[in-house]
């Protein structure tokens, strides 16, 4: 059953796929068209779009927008690295958490939590721009709870690795993660 199903997928992938492919070496990195990154970014998101949809959990958030860019745009980045992008999330969402549990959500704890959340990337070589800002998204909701970390950010961030990794392996032809950035993490 599962053959039949797989081969139809690797034809409607091909056909999608087949004219987006234009990778070329440049100065040790690759190179993708702007279609391709494109393209890229929007089914990314449309099919975490669909799983939220379809499970009925918030898998989507405003900062994994500017971290799909990361994912498909520039995958040999630092910033774009697995470890990066799920671990600088859960780490900056746990820390809005917190903030919002001890703060009660005041204005006045964004700055010094956004603060807080730099460090520990920073600290765990997690770095990832993008997940700054997660404990604002955390104040702001006025409602964080544990579910919104283990649901949306991990799960919602760890679909979004996935789907890049699926993406460059099947369409750019880039291995995925960056074996380089692989040997520095903790």
């Amino acid at each position: 059953m599962w053959g039949a199903v797989g081969n139809r997928f690797d034809e409607i992938f091909e056909r999608i796929a087949a004219p987006l492919r234009r990778a070329r070496p440049g100065e040790g990195k690759r190179e993708f068209s702007i279609r391709t990154v494109v393209v890229g970014v929007m089914i990314g998101l449309t099919v975490l779009s669909a799983l939220e949809r379809s499970t009925g959990n918030l898998l989507v958030i405003g900062s994994f927008g500017a971290s799909s860019i990361l994912l498909f745009a520039v995958p040999d980045s630092e910033f774009a690295q697995p470890w990066n992008v799920v671990g600088g999330h859960v780490l900056s969402s746990i820390v809005g958490l917190l903030a919002y549990k001890i703060t009660g959500g005041a204005w006045w704890g964004i700055g010094p939590t956004v603060g807080i959340a730099l460090w520990l990337m920073l600290a765990t070589k997690s770095l990832h721009p993008p997940a700054g800002a997660d404990p604002i998204i955390m104040i702001a909701r006025q409602s964080a709870d544990v579910l919104f970390v283990t649901t949306t950010v991990l799960l919602g961030t760890t679909v979004l690795v996935l789907l890049a990794t699926a993406w460059h392996s099947r369409v750019t032809g880039l291995t995925f993660p960056d074996e380089e950035q692989r040997k520095v993490r903790p």
